[in-house]
């Protein structure tokens, strides 16, 4: 079987094949949020020697097997809830360490990328792209000007709070709404090409994104509240309001955001949440987001190389050309857009 994706201005037939009833494809992958980095500082803490090393690190993104598919991820460097602003950039900046150093590792072959046109020169290269994003803006109390600075770093998306309310705007674990300063963070961010990302944020925040906003702004990493009633999930008309931007919405696969009780998570649970979205006429505006090595997901797919298996339920269920848009291309073509 084939199928096609966009190289450039391109379309590229990749052949799939299968191994020890494994399928293992040459998809395109393009992964809007992970917290791999802070797996990576806390593995390398612990791990006893000398010889850490991320590609053999016990991660959910398997670093050591992306090569196998076109794949863009999205690295954050999360910012835990209540360091205050000088703690939380010194986070930042041990996050973008670790970002640099798995960038030099050889073995984990990624290239940083700004732009679509770096995601595909590196995917064309045989390496994948790598995005730098950070998760909570803890580090913005009072100040614009680290804006500048994580946009000379190369950081192209922040999620704006982690789960409490910070100088910017509250999370989903707070009441409160956008500060002044916190309006002048978007629109700093926007002047910046840093994307605005509303994971996280409550539905007050959110509500004041939608008046501040001018740009297309995303969600990285948020399901349906339809379909799981989680407050971390968005509402559909939060949904739609990005759709109407122009905007991304991630799939996350954590557990708890898939549904509401404790059972196992199949592939039909994630797919309610697609085939949601699907019916509201968001077929160009859903993505992955899959909070990998951030959050609890589903045993089938970890490590990240089985997507594979995902993509092919997918297709058996929404067709090919669906599935290669929430796979890769929406998010794509947003980059295109947008960086």
């Amino acid at each position: 079987m084939c199928y096609c994706h966009i190289s450039g201005s391109k379309l590229r037939a990749v052949t799939m094949n299968t191994d020890n009833d494994q399928v293992k494809q040459r998809i395109s992958v393009f992964d809007l949020h992970c917290d791999t980095l802070d797996k990576l500082l806390e593995l390398s803490r612990t791990a006893p020697g000398e010889g850490f090393s991320p590609y053999t690190a016990s991660t959910d993104i398997a670093l050591s097997q992306m090569g196998a598919y076109d794949w863009c991820q999205c690295f954050a460097v999360y910012i835990p809830d209540g360091l205050g602003a000088e703690m939380s950039w010194e986070h930042y900046q041990k996050g973008l360490r670790a970002f640099k150093g798995l960038l030099q590792n050889e073995d984990c072959a990624l290239t940083q990328a700004a732009s679509a046109d770096d995601i595909m020169r590196a995917i064309d290269s045989n390496r994948s792209a790598a995005i730098l994003t950070i998760e909570g803006a803890a580090f913005l109390d009072g100040s614009l000007a680290p804006i500048g600075q994580i946009a000379a770093d190369g950081v192209k998306a922040v999620t704006l709070t982690w789960n409490a309310a910070n100088a910017v705007a509250g999370g989903v674990g707070s009441t409160a709404g956008f500060s002044s300063f916190g309006r002048q963070v978007v629109k700093a961010l926007e002047q910046n090409h840093v994307i605005v990302d509303a994971s996280h944020l409550n539905d007050q925040s959110f509500s004041d994104l939608q008046k501040l906003a001018t740009r297309p702004f995303i969600a990285t990493h948020s399901n349906s509240r339809t379909v799981c009633a989680h407050p971390r999930n968005l509402t559909d008309d939060q949904f739609l309001a990005i759709m109407g931007c122009g905007g991304l919405v991630g799939m996350n696969f954590c557990e708890y955001f898939i549904v509401d009780d404790q059972r196992p998570v199949v592939p039909d649970d994630i797919f309610s949440h697609l085939e949601h979205w699907l019916l509201l006429g968001g077929e160009d505006h859903v993505a992955l987001g899959s909070d990998y090595d951030g959050a609890p997901v589903p045993e089938w797919l970890v490590p990240s190389s089985r997507l594979g298996f995902l993509y092919e339920q997918s297709v058996a269920r929404f067709g090919t050309q669906v599935t290669d848009k929430w796979f890769f291309t929406n998010a794509y073509g947003f980059m295109q857009r947008n960086a």
